[in-house]
């Protein structure tokens, strides 16, 4: 895996803290590219001292997306947990009941 000989290592997580160690990053960091590079899903990182200055926009450290738009993702998706499928009253329930009923013998009488 991972273009390994035998000699090297055997388990991902010993080649993850070997080759992190020689690269000289951040085991998580490393981890979530290569979660990234399998299965497109991994945590967004930014450096700080990026979102420190108002300057510049940060970019995540493994996918390169922006931080605004990883802002405006996170609002999004807040704002959507709250909305709510839209309520009818009574009345129109009983009006779309009518009209599937109406369909109902339609079908029947187009079969006789």
């Amino acid at each position: 895996m991972f273009g390994l000989n035998s000699k090297e290592t055997t388990t991902v997580s010993e080649y993850i803290e070997k080759k992190s160690k020689l690269i000289q990053k951040k085991n998580k960091i490393f981890r979530a590219k290569i979660n990234h590079a399998l299965r497109g899903e991994h945590k967004h990182y930014f450096s700080k001292k990026d979102v420190a200055s108002q300057n510049q926009n940060a970019r995540c450290k493994i996918c390169g997306m922006l931080l605004s738009e990883f802002r405006v993702q996170r609002r999004f998706e807040n704002w959507t947990s709250y909305l709510r499928p839209v309520h009818k009253t009574q009345t129109q329930l009983a009006e779309q009941q009518l009209a599937g009923n109406d369909k109902v013998k339609e079908v029947i009488s187009d079969a006789s």
